[in-house]
């Protein structure tokens, strides 16, 4: 129907100007067109019927509405035989029926229509302008009832024009605060506010409760957690974890290398921990000015954590519980180079953690130092200048500990440069000075200076995602040779990392390659075995993965560190070891959201030692193939969609198994696994 409409106004409006111009040619030169005015004045003189001279009765209580314009009754035009439609075309009539009566607006007196058969040119296709009313239901209205004769409308009575009913007071008072609040305020009604924070506490809006504040509900309004400022333009966030962790795993089985010591009580080992883990991180911070959109100037923040381990590894199935500063330091803004681009220095001081990259390859620990860092260029570049002095570790907890005497320094420069040779590469160029001094006996302190220098890369390339990686070290180490001896050994080696990504849809499928150079002749003084500073990496399932997260013993060392892909054969608190077979790792897998509450990782990693060789503590590698590893890990966070992510629950499983490389250094050919549930809450 709508269409027919506008189908038919369209033909009405063209057609309309027809006649117009067949009047001109009667009373103008054919190139010209009689203005309309003067078809319209012409129409007026005409004489309509006398059933349409008539004034329509007002309605009762309305004032009488303003005129209609004539409308222009066409079906005088067409020849015999010419089907005329309404507006409608809801049916045809035939030229000699009278069109209907317009429709009439009620209290509006009807002007006589204009019958315009005399202008239109013979053949000319008529349409009338009608716009029928329809009744409820689809139905037609009835017709308009006819008018009544022009002296019973003049005789009727006029009607009463009923006022507007009178205002209430409430109406009234509503009124004139609508009128006072258009105006400018006065002096008198300006009243200032110290803060803008605490403003809206006292607005009482009708059907807009006020919002609610909970100390317990971090999601809420809390000025626990920094929403609004504790006393003028201070904030105050407090931060609490808890972390069960409960693991089943089966350790890689050195007894056969170590069997004397064993059999003398000097070492034990155990083949199965059925572990359990609690540790409880509590801190806070306070800052000047909300940092939402700028950096505070000033903020100091210190966190604890109490740590508690039970059937702790393959060396110790006994209990462990202590208390250890996690981190505290302070953040200063020394300089604001411009306040349009945001480009700012700050110093930060205190116990803190580094990472230097992206993947935390070569450096991802905490430390006490100083560190300047900032940006320019409107943050496209950033810039860090960091000095660390490490202390030793908790061999159980990993947590410093600072009862025990360290000279292990670190220097760290750093130069993030985003959007570096096309939009939306990032890039990270990084140097590192390792310095460590320890002693050895009555040999003396032995000194280990080595240099790190490499890039991390991230970005993407059309659909995929790149994140290399290149390092290289060089420097000088002290080695102790055949426990009487410190010589001095030169460190050159490198490593490099290729990390692929395709997202696609919720999945996102990943490809890997990791290459650690190794030393091919242990007994020779050039150590050509990339091993890290400090390392924490994340990649190919990290703490997940058997072979990354795990702590994998050998004797009374180690030969993998936890959260580490290096097998450099020291422990937590060894200083960095070049005299290693280096490793390759080939990694496939993919990481599936299949909701905003459930996430999966999927990896499977193929293992290889680049060299064989006698190594420190009885450790032979006779193969190159190390091992194959498969890990599962699934994230679940149950109240998201109902509240909040306070609850975090983990799950992971993981299994290595050894190939001829593994199997003729441990002498084992067992499968092991790790089975781990881990369940947070986070304040």
């Amino acid at each position: 129907m709508g269409a027919r409409h506008n189908l038919g106004v369209l033909l009405a409006c063209a057609l309309l100007t027809l006649p117009f111009a067949a009047a001109a040619q009667q009373t103008a030169p054919p190139q010209k067109l009689a203005p309309l005015a003067e078809l319209i004045q012409k129409a007026k003189k005409k004489k309509a019927p006398a059933s349409t001279q008539s004034v329509a009765e007002p309605i009762q209580g309305q004032k009488p509405a303003a005129p209609v314009a004539p409308s222009l009754p066409l079906s005088g035009m067409a020849p015999a035989g010419t089907q005329l439609y309404d507006l409608d075309l809801n049916r045809a009539r035939s030229p000699e029926e009278p069109p209907p009566a317009p429709p009439r607006v009620a209290g509006a007196p009807v002007v006589p229509s204009l019958p315009m058969s005399s202008v239109a040119p013979s053949g000319t296709q008529i349409y009338e302008l009608n716009l029928k009313s329809r009744a409820a239901g689809g139905a037609e209205a009835p017709p308009p009832a006819a008018a009544p004769p022009a002296a019973e409308a003049a005789a009727a009575p006029a009607a009463e024009i009923q006022p507007p009913p009178e205002k209430t007071a409430a109406e009234l008072e509503r009124e004139a605060a609508v009128e006072a609040l258009r105006g400018d305020p006065t002096p008198d009604e300006i009243q200032p506010v110290e803060t803008r924070w605490r403003t809206y506490r006292t607005l009482e809006l009708e059907g807009h409760p006020e919002l609610t504040y909970g100390f317990v509900n971090p999601y809420q309004q809390n000025i626990l957690k920094a929403d609004y400022p504790i006393r003028g333009n201070w904030f105050l966030e407090l931060n609490a974890l808890q972390t069960f962790v409960f693991k089943s795993r089966r350790n890689l089985d050195f007894s056969n290398v170590f069997a004397d010591q064993i059999s003398a009580g000097n070492l034990r080992f155990f083949r199965h921990n059925a572990f359990y883990g609690e540790n409880f991180v509590v801190g806070g911070e306070i800052r000047l000015n909300d940092d939402a959109f700028v950096p505070s100037p000033f903020r100091f923040r210190v966190n604890a954590v109490a740590d508690f381990k039970s059937n702790i590894n393959a060396l110790n199935a006994g209990d462990d519980g202590q208390a250890h500063l996690f981190d505290a330091f302070a953040d200063i803004r020394l300089h604001d180079f411009g306040r349009s681009n945001f480009d700012l220095l700050f110093l930060r001081a205190g116990f803190q953690g580094f990472r230097s990259d992206f993947h935390g390859l070569v450096f991802n620990d905490i430390g006490l130092g100083g560190r300047l860092f900032g940006e320019a260029k409107k943050n496209r570049l950033r810039y860090d200048l960091a000095y660390f002095k490490l202390f030793q570790k908790d061999a159980v907890s990993g947590f410093l500990e600072f009862t025990r005497p360290s000279n292990h320094q670190v220097g760290i420069a750093r130069l993030s440069y985003d959007d570096f040779l096309r939009p939306g590469w990032n890039s990270e160029w990084t140097f590192h000075y390792n310095r460590d001094r320890r002693k050895f006996g009555a040999l003396g302190r032995g000194a280990l200076d080595t240099f790190y220098f490499g890039a991390t890369f991230n970005g993407r390339l059309g659909r995929f995602l790149f994140n290399p990686a290149f390092y290289g070290v060089v420097g000088n180490a002290d080695v102790l040779e055949g426990g009487s001896v410190l010589a001095d050994h030169d460190v050159r080696a490198w490593m490099g990392l290729l990390d692929i990504r395709y997202p696609l849809d919720f999945w996102t499928f990943r490809a890997g390659y990791l290459y650690a150079s190794g030393d091919s002749n242990p007994g020779d003084r050039r150590d050509t075995g990339f091993d890290a500073i400090s390392d924490g990496v994340v990649l190919f399932g990290g703490p997940l993965s058997y072979w990354v997260g795990e702590n994998i013993k050998f004797g009374s060392g180690d030969f993998v560190r936890g959260n580490s892909l290096f097998p450099s054969f020291r422990g937590v608190n060894g200083a960095a070891n070049h005299i290693n077979p280096g490793l390759q790792t080939f990694n496939l897998g993919a990481d599936i959201n299949f909701s905003p509450t459930v996430q999966t990782a999927l990896n499977m990693n193929y293992l290889r030692f680049n060299e064989t060789g006698a190594y420190t503590n009885r450790i032979v590698i006779v193969d190159h193939d190390a091992g194959v590893e498969w890990n599962l890990f699934v994230r679940w966070k149950p109240l998201l969609r109902r509240f909040n992510e306070n609850l975090v629950v983990d799950y992971g499983f993981a299994v290595l198994k050894p190939l001829p490389g593994l199997r003729e250094a441990f002498q084992s050919r067992s499968f092991v696994y790790s089975n781990f549930t881990a369940i947070r809450f986070i304040f």
